[in-house]
């Protein structure tokens, strides 16, 4: 877990990179408990991959975001352009 620099409220905000073995529901409850651990505010999630499982979208935290990694967001276009071709 690595933190944003910039400091929010007088505290770091944890940013959590999706592991290959993890889904995305692991990876928030794992810094939905660190948040918790070290009483701070916000988190984010980076998503680094689709997950085969349903996911459930109602169950994110209002104190966390989930951003697609880069990669992640130009395999997605990618895919898509390759479809309109």
């Amino acid at each position: 877990m690595v933190f944003y620099l910039n400091i929010f409220k007088k505290k770091p905000i944890p940013i959590k990179i999706q592991k290959n073995n993890e889904c995305l529901n692991e990876s928030i409850s794992l810094l939905q408990n660190a948040i918790n651990s070290k009483k701070l505010d916000f988190g984010v999630v980076i998503k680094t991959h689709s997950d085969n499982l349903l996911f459930d979208f109602d169950t994110i935290p209002e104190n966390i975001i989930v951003v697609d990694h880069f990669e992640l967001t130009i395999e997605k276009w990618l895919s898509k352009s390759q479809q309109l071709l």
